[in-house]
């Protein structure tokens, strides 16, 4: 899934000595575990976790794992284990044909009915509307909303903006770090001898 990936400018290369067998393209019923194989993970799924974490992947490796995940079944796999653990979870916690994701849903239709029930007796919504309104209408407030709503920063300025709140951190740590390595290392000072009176 990485090979012609990029890592620091640099282009990966990624082969195996050894062929992977295909995993079985019918979608089987799995018993419920409490821990999912990284290799059964949905290769998408992988690929976004990288992103998250400040990776960097380039499209055609995106469009490879979920080329990955079709060709060996392995996001209908993963969706399988996750319905069985739905059903089995609820079984056991529920009550038969219950699921916990159905119940879940159910409770938060319920409560979305209460609130939105409570709101309506008591005016909250309302209440809040004329509280903006009036914040919105104040020296302070017409400078945040002209702010949002006329300054146009572009999306390079914030990227270039966040490098470099980022090299200012490394800098601070880096001043830091010398600081407190020079005082490590510093030579103790000469003891001063009593003066007697």
């Amino acid at each position: 899934m990485l090979n012609g990936g990029n890592l620091g400018g640099n282009t990966l290369t990624v082969t195996s000595e050894v062929e992977h067998p295909a995993h079985q393209d019918d979608v089987e019923e799995h018993q419920p575990q409490t821990h999912v194989e990284q290799s059964d993970k949905p290769r998408a799924g992988i690929a976004a976790e990288y992103l998250a974490n400040g990776h960097m992947l380039t499209d055609d490796i995106l469009r490879r794992a979920i080329d990955i995940d079709n060709k060996h079944g392995i996001s209908k796999r993963f969706l399988s284990f996750m319905s069985g653990l739905d059903k089995s979870v609820g079984h056991k916690a529920l009550g038969p044909e219950q699921t916990v994701s159905g119940k879940l849903h159910t409770t938060l239709k319920e409560a979305h009915t209460r609130v939105k029930t409570m709101d309506e007796q008591k005016g909250y919504s309302k209440v809040a509307r004329e509280y903006y309104a009036k914040a919105l209408a104040s020296p302070i407030g017409q400078s945040v909303l002209s702010f949002y709503t006329s300054t146009s920063k572009q999306v390079l300025d914030i990227h270039e903006e966040s490098l470099r709140i980022k090299a200012s951190k490394t800098e601070a740590a880096k001043t830091e770090a010398a600081k407190t390595a020079s005082a490590s290392t510093s030579p103790p000072a000469p003891a001063q001898p009593e003066s007697s009176k």
